[in-house]
């Protein structure tokens, strides 16, 4: 299925990214001088996600989208790719704004270069 798909079909991953994703955004908010707690749009992420190239072949809402991101985060932190302070430096050097995919495109090339060289081998989008 590659890793995406595995991904794509594991909740747990989705569940830990989401944790992982919204805790750095809102530490993010205290660099930009403006704290408070966060939560990533799905329309963001899923549109980081189209944008990158991920985009399955079947047909998929913005929601399921949004989970694939997060369960990539996930499996990183979880799996041990990537730290939270990984994560949230690269959310730190992704851009100021929090309110554009471009942010989170940043985001998951970083992310999903970091599982490629620790998994050494091509990652599949899922079909």
């Amino acid at each position: 299925m590659g890793l995406y798909g595995d991904l794509y079909a594991n909740k747990e991953y989705s569940i830990a990214g989401d944790a992982v994703l919204n805790a750095v955004a809102t530490i993010r908010t205290f660099d930009l001088g403006k704290p408070k707690s966060l939560r990533v749009k799905n329309s963001l992420l899923s549109e980081a996600i189209r944008i990158y190239g991920l985009q399955p072949k079947v047909r998929h809402d913005s929601h399921d989208m949004a989970e694939l991101y997060e369960a990539i985060i996930g499996y990183a932190f979880i799996n041990s790719v990537l730290t939270f302070e990984d994560i949230l430096k690269a959310i730190r050097e992704a851009g100021n704004s929090l309110e554009s995919s471009e942010t989170y495109v940043c985001l998951l090339k970083k992310i999903i270069s970091a599982i490629r060289s620790k998994r050494g081998n091509k990652i599949e989008v899922l079909s």
